[in-house]
């Protein structure tokens, strides 16, 4: 008979085998809760972060629709900057407003800030006060959305001396035409409680330095007035002037020079048609002349020079004929008439005088040193500008007068390979604006001769035309203009020849007119057949320097800005 063994562990080690399971089983839970935990404090970080996400998702949205309103209400005011001028649209902002707009501008001059209104009401309510975008976002990234879109006016006042600070002036006439607008936008995402409200301001300032009170006729180089061309005088403070010159004016033929009421007296020829009339406003007559027996210069036929006060050049005191009813014009000094005509028209520097002809900076110019005040050297600089044909940012070395040119935004550029000849043979009185013409190559713009500008009409009293002709422009005859002919010395020349004041050459003969004035980098003649005439008109100019086609806008440098909110 087997005998089986028992053996008997030790209470001790059992015990201390239940309790080793015991704490097992007490490390796995306490794992398991850490992981659970851990699993709970994961889940709740994916949360917060799908709604940071979230969060943030909506508010680029907000920011990306306000950014779309802003860039909406800019062009909304390029395409309408009639609306500048029209007190109809505009109230005054109170200067503790807060409200949309007006709150969005410094407190400081907000009482002398105009914001904008739909037409018939005063901007009560903020539906009044939002600018009528063509297109507005209603949608956007799967959420219904919003824009209100609106703007706060400054009509810059005329500095009040040199120094003094920028203010906004509260009516339209004590203001200048300099204007800058702060267009304030809001985008939301409809009932997802998301918004953004941007701001950026905007100004137009005038493509033209010059005023409405020029001479007819500005010339760099000689004018020789010829055959029976007729130059009506501009009323100016110091005097009547019809001819301003840095070089001579001559003669030859029977022109004469006079005052626009002696200009309309003779009430032109027997055809009804040419009789002085009034055309939107203004005195016109095409076939009137300056009198003999009332002329302010070369009142008599033959060889006879015959100035007067209103010839304003420098010929060394050149006397006149014996016999000549009127006295002598005197010389003006050479620093009186402008050294660039190209700053002279548009305020942008274009030629440098770098030569003196031997007379030290600070000294009078004499009557021999013709390069004395004079630029007779291109500036010329790397230009950025936007394609005609693309659109897309162009940067090459040009001369800045050119640079100036090509960034104009409003003009019709006739020259640039784009619908040239369509453009040129558009050309009519209902052509306004700013209208540059060359026939030479400018990078890779090919040129076009436009050889329309004769036996039409070009422009109208109340939307003349600033022409800019690179270059000669002769045999102008059977034209009729309104506004301002500006011919400039083509791109590719970079110097000026001080004995000519350049290679720009303006001849009108065979009844021609203009109403305006005439700026020449170069000389002007005349003479043929026919009765051409030079017709100073302040109010012609005056529209052509006002129209509000006639700014440029720029943004404001570090004027956008995300602080405000509505």
């Amino acid at each position: 008979m087997a005998v089986t063994s028992v053996v008997h562990l030790p209470q001790r080690i059992i015990r201390s085998n239940q309790r080793a399971r015991g704490t097992v089983l007490l490390v796995v839970i306490v794992l398991l809760l850490l992981a659970s935990l851990f699993v709970l404090l994961g889940l709740n970080v994916s949360v917060f972060e799908q709604r940071t996400s979230g969060n943030d998702l909506r508010a680029r949205l907000a920011q990306e629709l306000a950014d779309a309103g802003l860039t909406q209400g800019i062009e909304f005011f390029n395409a309408r900057r009639d609306l500048v001028l029209n007190d109809e649209r505009w109230t005054l902002c109170g200067s503790n407003e807060t409200e949309f707009p007006c709150g969005a501008v410094p407190a400081a001059r907000r009482g002398t800030m105009f914001k904008y209104h739909a037409p018939g009401t005063t901007g009560g309510s903020l539906a009044d006060r939002l600018l009528p975008l063509d297109a507005p976002i209603t949608s956007i990234g799967g959420f219904d959305a919003s824009q209100q879109v609106g703007a706060v006016l400054c009509r810059v006042a005329p500095p009040a001396g040199p120094g003094a600070p920028t203010t906004c002036a509260t009516d339209l006439a004590s203001a200048s035409p300099t204007w800058a607008i702060t267009v304030v936008s809001r985008g939301q995402l409809t009932n997802e409680g998301s918004s953004a409200t941007v701001t950026q301001t905007f100004g137009g300032f005038n493509l033209f330095a010059m005023g409405p009170n020029v001479p007819p006729v500005v010339a760099s180089g000689t004018v020789t007035v010829g055959g029976a061309l007729s130059i009506v005088a501009a009323q100016l403070p110091q005097g009547p002037v019809s001819v301003w010159t840095r070089l001579a004016v001559e003669k030859n033929g029977t022109p004469r020079t006079c005052q626009f009421h002696a200009f309309l007296r003779q009430g032109g020829s027997g055809n009804v048609s040419e009789l002085p009339q009034i055309e939107q406003g203004t005195e016109i007559c095409h076939s009137c002349r300056c009198p003999g027996d009332d002329s302010l210069s070369f009142p008599k036929a033959g060889n006879q020079a015959c100035q007067g006060i209103d010839i304003v050049d420098i010929d060394n005191n050149a006397p006149n004929s014996p016999g000549c009813p009127v006295e002598p014009n005197l010389d003006i000094r050479r620093e009186e008439f402008p050294k660039d005509l190209f700053a002279f028209v548009f305020g942008q520097r274009a030629w440098d005088d770098n030569n003196r002809d031997g007379i030290p900076p600070g000294s009078p110019c004499t009557y021999e040193a013709k390069d004395c005040h004079f630029g007779e050297t291109r500036r010329v600089s790397l230009c950025t500008y936007p394609h005609p044909a693309t659109g897309a940012l162009t940067t090459a070395l040009l001369p800045e007068d050119t640079c100036f040119l090509l960034n104009v935004s409003n003009k019709i550029h006739i020259g640039d390979g784009i619908d040239d000849a369509a453009q040129c043979n558009a050309l009519g009185p209902s052509t306004r604006g700013l209208v540059w013409v060359h026939s030479q190559p400018i990078g890779d713009l090919p040129g076009y001769a436009c050889n329309r500008i004769r036996q039409i009409e070009i422009g109208s009293p109340s939307a003349p035309v600033a022409l800019i002709h690179d270059g000669p422009l002769t045999q102008v005859n059977g034209l009729i203009f309104y506004g301002l002919l500006f011919l400039r010395e083509p791109n590719g020349n970079l110097t000026l020849d001080k004995n000519t004041g350049g290679t720009a050459d303006f001849g009108i003969n065979g009844n021609a007119i203009v109403y305006g004035a005439v700026v020449v980098q170069g000389k002007v003649t005349s003479g043929g057949g026919g009765n051409a005439a030079i017709v100073y008109k302040g109010d012609v100019l005056s529209a052509l320097v006002n129209d509000p086609s006639n700014f440029n806008t720029s943004s404001l440098p570090a004027s956008w800005t995300d602080r405000l909110r509505y």
